[in-house]
């Protein structure tokens, strides 16, 4: 990188962790904002919502909409995992779905062979 350019930072998740719940519901509750009612004030809020407009706009993170959710406990959460990719869990479920095909069809490969032994040996 050369010094003129920058290098824009992506973020996924952001934990936060407020002092009371009370903080915690103020905030859950200034983002539940459908997306139709986000989309209509952002776009045509200028003419008749233009307050509602600007406090909108304040909500906004990076230029975006954040995703806002209660989190799980801080202790149940592998933080190693969260540098995973969405390609490579992807692959790792393809991976698992491939084996458990492959044994459930070995299975029914061998009760078929089975079954068909036992009926020869019944003869």
């Amino acid at each position: 990188m050369t010094e003129g350019q920058t290098k824009e930072r992506t973020f996924r998740f952001a934990y936060i962790v407020f002092r009371s719940m009370d903080g915690a519901e103020a905030v859950l509750d200034a983002y539940k904002v459908s997306w139709i009612k986000r989309f209509c004030i952002m776009k045509f809020g200028g003419a008749c919502c233009i307050d509602s407009q600007k406090a909108m706009k304040r909500l906004h993170f990076f230029k975006r909409w954040p995703n806002v959710r209660v989190a799980c406990d801080p202790d149940n959460i592998n933080w190693f995992n969260l540098k995973t990719k969405l390609t490579e869990r992807r692959i790792r479920s393809a991976i698992v779905w491939l084996i458990a095909i492959i044994i459930v069809l070995l299975s029914i490969t061998g009760i078929v062979y089975f079954k068909n032994l036992a009926n020869t040996l019944k003869l």
